[in-house]
């Protein structure tokens, strides 16, 4: 049940949408696709949420602003910041990711791929500028010459 409260749309977990952007019924369909998520702001088709907003398809994440298809997050902001991901595409910042592509300064990432100045990552492949990444078979980066390393 969607109720007015402040000029927002209010469901019966405080997720939220903004009178001035959505009508009764897109935050109706908003609410529905929404499961177990407690006081979100704008988000859809997330399940386990909790403070996050303007997210899509995201499980289990705490205080995102414009994630989409994440996991376990916390504290994302639009692919910055991610931490505990699974399967994270064009991050800035991300921590403790698992199977993230094309990020940029990942720390302590699990099966990177293509990311840029990566740190402490294990089994990145193909990333460039990483340093301290353990069994990496990247190009042009510290990680192929601590796999050489490791041969002598």
């Amino acid at each position: 049940m969607i109720k007015e409260l402040n000029g927002y749309w209010v469901d019966e977990d405080n997720n939220s949408w903004r009178i001035a952007i959505f009508t009764k019924e897109q935050a109706i369909s908003d609410s529905n696709s929404l499961v177990n998520c407690r006081n979100c702001r704008s988000c859809r088709d997330c399940k386990g949420c909790t403070g996050c907003t303007f997210c899509r398809n995201c499980i289990s994440c705490i205080s995102c602003i414009s994630c989409m298809d994440c996991t376990v997050c916390s504290e994302c902001d639009g692919f910055t910041n991610c931490r505990y991901c699974m399967d994270c595409t064009g991050c800035i910042d991300c921590s403790g990711c698992t199977l993230c592509r094309d990020c940029k300064d990942c720390r302590n990432c699990m099966n990177c791929l293509n990311c840029i100045d990566c740190v402490g990552c294990i089994n990145c492949r193909d990333c460039k500028g990483c340093t301290g990444c353990t069994f990496g078979i990247g190009l042009e980066s510290e990680c192929l010459l601590l796999v050489e390393n490791e041969d002598e």
